[in-house]
């Protein structure tokens, strides 16, 4: 079937060949379902929004066969893209052409669509552009703009759509969430790029799902690795209580029904441990900490406060003064500030180059 031409520039010297055009952004392969250490604590939302984002069987798509031209100018895609300044003639001329390209471009999968944008607006074509684009529109437009490397050509308009999109701002994880943050790092939107990887560190329970998005694998890491780190951090401070609670203390009584001494330092340390093992915290983690999201944990540790669960009414005279046990637990939980995990800096990875 001959392939559909856009003629961009008309006197353009450039031909750019999209092969299996419009393939939609959906989980590929590697976007494996994540372990769930603590599932009694995952709601049905977050269940479902987890869904849109992990694996399914490979989908083959009517537009696997879909090849789409565009011709274009030199002249215009280097001025706006660093990468085509480094074009070079092609040596492989297209023979179903009448013309003779000085420079052949290949491309794959993309949105025919949204490549139509972002020439046209490198172009200078802009009287037709629309005022308003779906999120989904946006994140494909956002991927041919990271290969082209022309955010800045870019950016003024996908403020005013990113403005007006229909969708709202994602406040838990999901597809629309990732494909907002992958947009904010294409267009270096640092406010967002900072709340929607905050968002990432608390709800993940490992590496997120990148929907086959080009987002740089050093950004997915480093959330993951922030995410470990916090719970780390958790666990190595409940440990901490577990010590504290198990030195010397004066004799004193209790009402933790399952141990007979009377020693402080004998029954708290016994009873935090059946404690955490009633919400579900039966033993510390791998150093991955595969199956597990700070939400869930804040929730396992609010349900060792709640003082209707008779087993946690534990209470003894530790150090002089009266140690209640899930406020002990709740004074770690708070010390951490869990709620307010911070997000990445988006300079940070900027520094490092894209």
């Amino acid at each position: 079937m001959k392939p559909f031409m856009y003629q961009i520039d008309e006197d353009g010297d450039t031909v750019l060949i999209l092969q299996k055009a419009n393939q939609p952004i959906e989980p590929r392969e590697t976007d494996y379902p994540w372990d769930d250490a603590l599932p009694q604590y995952l709601t049905e939302e977050a269940r479902r929004n987890e869904a849109e984002v992990t694996a399914r069987a490979v989908r083959h798509h009517a537009n696997d066969h879909r090849e789409v031209w565009m011709q274009l100018s030199s002249s215009k895609l280097a001025l706006a893209s660093p990468k085509c300044r480094q074009m070079t003639p092609s040596n492989l001329p297209e023979t179903r052409s009448n013309v003779a390209y000085k420079y052949i471009l290949l491309a794959e999968s993309w949105d025919e669509k949204a490549l139509e944008l972002v020439m046209s607006i490198i172009h200078g074509h802009t009287a037709d552009i629309p005022e308003r684009i779906s999120l989904d529109t946006l994140a494909k437009v956002a991927v041919v703009v990271a290969h082209y490397e022309c955010s800045e050509v870019l950016k003024p308009y996908a403020d005013k759509w990113i403005a007006k999109l229909d969708e709202p701002f994602p406040t838990s994880y999901g597809r629309n969430l990732v494909l907002r943050l992958f947009v904010s790092w294409v267009f270096a939107d640092e406010f967002d790029f900072k709340e929607l990887t905050r968002v990432v560190v608390r709800e993940s329970r490992g590496p997120m799902h990148s929907l086959g998005l080009p987002l740089p694998e050093r950004i997915i890491k480093a959330v993951d690795k922030k995410r470990r780190r916090t719970i780390d951090k958790l666990f190595f401070n409940l440990n901490e209580l577990k010590k504290g609670l198990g030195k010397h203390s004066p004799t004193c009584s209790s009402i933790y029904p399952a141990h007979s001494a009377p020693s402080c330092c004998t029954i708290l340390p016994d009873a935090l441990v059946d404690g955490l093992r009633d919400v579900g915290l039966e033993s510390v983690p791998n150093a991955q900490f595969s199956g597990y999201s700070i939400v869930a944990l804040e929730e396992a540790l609010r349900r060792f406060e709640r003082p209707n669960v008779a087993s946690l009414l534990w209470s003894c005279e530790l150090h002089g003064s009266l140690c209640f046990l899930p406020a002990e637990v709740n004074h770690v939980l708070h010390g951490l500030q869990l709620e307010n995990v911070p997000g990445l800096e988006l300079s940070q990875f900027r520094n490092e180059g894209s």
